[in-house]
């Protein structure tokens, strides 16, 4: 059987031998306990005004490795935590070009603005937007047709080199024990 391990003092982005996850045979994917900013199963999301048991609640993403001037968002993000983070931390080749990857997309999400079903639909009323709404709405106006097409390639491209990298280690690292 394969046990989930955190290792100690594993939980940083930036390490070249920790970032990523790994995929180990179909169905299976290893993630540290801190996240994966651009990983696919990556669910971070903000909203505003979300309706349950009689209140209006508001969801702040956290999870954001830029600032806004970076990415040309329109409003200020109501957390820097991320970007306080990584803040003078050094990131191996693959993780940075992830990383530059992954500004790039921001940016054109940014560059447009949705139309209201997918706004709407995606809850994409704060500029604190996370990863799976970004990646959704570009998904969206490419299947439109209505805008430029954002290209996924060199983003799909730099994290797999990032995964290749992290896969045989998973055990050394021990992120999974036998």
């Amino acid at each position: 059987m394969i046990k989930y391990i955190a290792p100690p003092g594993l939980r940083d982005l930036y390490l070249p031998r920790t970032q990523g996850s790994a995929s180990l045979h179909p169905g299976l994917r290893v993630h540290r306990p801190f996240g994966t900013k651009f990983n696919g199963s990556n669910l971070t999301a903000s909203a505003n005004d979300l309706e349950w048991n009689g209140k209006k609640w508001s969801i702040v993403n956290h999870f954001i490795p830029f600032t806004e001037e970076e990415v040309g968002a329109p409003d200020r993000f109501e957390s820097d935590f991320m970007v306080q983070y990584m803040r003078g931390k050094k990131f191996s080749k693959e993780a940075a070009s992830v990383l530059q990857a992954g500004k790039a997309l921001w940016k054109a999400y940014f560059a447009d603005t949705d139309v209201h079903t997918v706004r709407d639909e995606l809850k994409l009323n704060r500029a604190d937007v996370g990863w799976y709404q970004i990646r959704r709405a570009l998904q969206a106006r490419n299947e439109s047709g209505d805008f430029t097409p954002v290209s996924f390639a060199a983003f799909e491209s730099a994290y797999k080199s990032l995964t290749e990298k992290l896969q045989p280690m998973v055990y050394e690292l021990g992120f999974l024990k036998a």
